[in-house]
């Protein structure tokens, strides 16, 4: 998550190519006046000043949120850890059997005209 806002903020950075458009941009977001000339004017990189005080303060998290970005921390439950629908077997280490999950299991469909050869 902190690195797709980095990455976003470096992109922003690109967008704002002239000086006195960073600068503009800068203060335009609640950025103090002396910050915004310096961290404008500055000739580093945007990955860099992706990570600086400045740039943070102006694409604050809230602010990438009002814009649409969607935060992987809060729907990581959705996307990845869904408990499995079937019974599953996991093999522990220094042993040869396993144990069992407290999923339930999912019924097995036979499709009657699956043909297996041999």
């Amino acid at each position: 998550d902190k690195w797709v806002r980095r990455r976003i903020r470096a992109c922003y950075w690109r967008q704002w190519y002239r000086v006195r458009t960073r600068i503009r941009m800068l203060l335009k977001l609640g950025v103090r006046r002396d910050e915004a000339f310096s961290h404008g004017s500055s000739g580093r990189g945007p990955w860099v000043m992706s990570s600086s005080a400045a740039v943070h303060v102006a694409l604050s998290i809230e602010y990438l949120h009002t814009q649409g970005l969607v935060s992987l921390e809060e729907n990581l439950d959705q996307v990845c850890f869904q408990k499995p629908n079937r019974l599953m077997w996991t093999r522990m280490s220094g042993g040869v059997g396993g144990a069992r999950s407290n999923a339930a299991p999912i019924p097995i469909i036979v499709r009657p005209y699956a043909v297996f050869r041999v």
